[in-house]
């Protein structure tokens, strides 16, 4: 049976071996309180990032071949679009525009690096998410840490900025780390880090109080279960394992944990209040007196759309502009784009993620009859999660995010390497030996 046996290939430039794995530590860490950020979390991850790009360029471009996704010709028309939008934008309100389509910039950069990267020289799924692993057990370490050095205090996030980011930060991470604890071949020290990992992203989650991940998080979970069914009767016993441990872990914090804890005690307050966060978001217990802050912002929002309809008020101008009343950014990421960049903005995040929707699917119906189908799986599902999660919770800056589509790409790589190989090994040509990535897939026991 072919296994995945590209941890690192010899015939990688050293940059490549040295960079990335350093580039995906800072794409964690960089909008943590670990790695100190320029400005507007431009920072670490953007240095190491531009590094990346210059050997890239150095050493890719002169072999020529380089390739578009999909995915980021969406994102490159989209970055069009929000610099054109710069100029309806206040000359006070322009550096901070021009800060968020900087950050877009060095999306599409990380988006056609990743993909360029991944078709050249194949790096490995494992190897991936085994980095993403690591980080979210440090991460969540350091969060536990926090709490006990402060007596439960509610408020401890330990290196991230607040609590709702690390509620983001954490639901996106629980994907990733459990494709990487599915991963076939994985040895056993790994897995069982990845599954600790997944428990500590639950806590993190639960001690958030974000009743909006909450809500993403149960959909996601159920899903969970529900691939116990759904897949093959060879598969289910890893779904079922995998959805015991979450629930049960949940179930545990709030039936079984301390009366005392003031953390567990908000976790069971603010999972009581999921349905109210449901109608403030759909506006069903607005008043005309005391209007929520989503009502709110969708007022705001609906100003500026009248306002300006075809593109927007301006990429990054609706915080400091004079239809925000709170000051703050539009947390839904349809809305800010219906804001800020009107309905050719909002059509082009939809097409962004009807297509990044549809290759998750499309990939584990690709793979569903392999050994992989279970990690092709999870990432279909926390691709479906997070897209709810994303109607009520802002995301194009969040680096799990990309990562996250990274980890698509590594994946999209891999599944064409598979069917690949399996093709050679059914009709064997004599005197052609497959590719070097391809033989170590077809290499017994590796």
């Amino acid at each position: 049976m072919p296994s995945e046996r590209v941890i690192i290939h010899h015939s990688w430039p050293r940059y490549v071996s040295v960079l990335f794995p350093l580039w995906l530590f800072f794409a964690f860490f960089t909008q943590l309180k670990l790695v100190p950020g320029l400005d507007h979390n431009i920072g670490a991850f953007e240095v190491v990032g531009a590094l990346v790009a210059a050997f890239f360029i150095l050493w890719e471009v002169p072999k020529g071949g380089l390739r578009i996704h999909p995915l980021l010709g969406i994102v490159l028309f989209l970055l069009g679009v929000a610099v054109i939008s710069q100029i309806r934008l206040p000359g006070t309100h322009r550096e901070y525009g021009m800060l968020q389509v900087a950050l877009l910039v060095f999306f599409a950069a990380f988006l056609w690096i990743n993909h360029n990267l991944l078709k050249r020289y194949h790096l490995s799924v494992a190897w991936l998410t085994q980095i993403i692993i690591a980080c979210v057990f440090v991460a969540g370490v350091l969060v536990v840490v926090q709490g006990v050095q402060t007596g439960g205090d509610i408020q401890a996030a330990g290196p991230f900025r607040n609590r709702a980011h690390m509620a983001s930060y954490m639901l996106t991470s629980f994907w990733l780390c459990l494709v990487g604890t599915l991963w076939p071949g994985v040895r056993l020290p790994i897995r069982f880090l990845g599954l600790g990992s997944l428990c500590l992203s639950l806590y993190c989650i639960a001690v958030s109080g974000r009743r909006s991940v909450y809500l993403a998080l149960f959909l996601g979970l159920i899903c969970l279960m529900a691939a116990v069914i759904g897949s093959r009767k060879g598969r289910r016993l890893q779904w079922l394992a995998v959805s015991l441990l979450a629930v049960g872990f949940l179930y545990g914090m709030y039936s079984l944990g301390a009366k005392s804890d003031t953390r567990i005690a908000f976790f069971r307050t603010r999972i009581g209040l999921v349905d109210d966060r449901v109608a403030s978001f759909l506006g069903r217990n607005e008043s005309a007196n005391a209007p929520t802050f989503f009502a709110l912002q969708r007022q705001g929002v609906m100003m500026a759309f009248r306002a300006s309809p075809i593109l927007g008020i301006g990429w990054g101008g609706f915080p400091d502009s004079e239809y925000s009343p709170t000051g703050h950014e539009v947390h839904s990421t349809p809305m800010r784009f219906l804001a800020e960049l009107g309905i050719v903005g909002l059509a082009l995040y939809l097409v962004f993620m009807g297509n990044l929707l549809a290759r998750s699917m499309a990939l584990y119906r690709r793979m569903r009859a392999s050994p992989y189908q279970n990690a092709y799986l999870a990432l279909m599902l926390g691709i479906w999660t997070m897209s709810l999660s994303y109607i009520y919770n802002r995301h194009i800056t969040e680096r799990t995010f990309w990562i996250l589509l990274a980890v698509l790409l590594a994946m999209e790589v891999f599944a064409a390497d598979w069917h690949q190989i399996r093709s050679r090994l059914a009709e064997p040509r004599p005197g052609r030996k497959p590719a070097p990535h391809l033989q170590a897939l077809a290499t017994p026991g590796s």
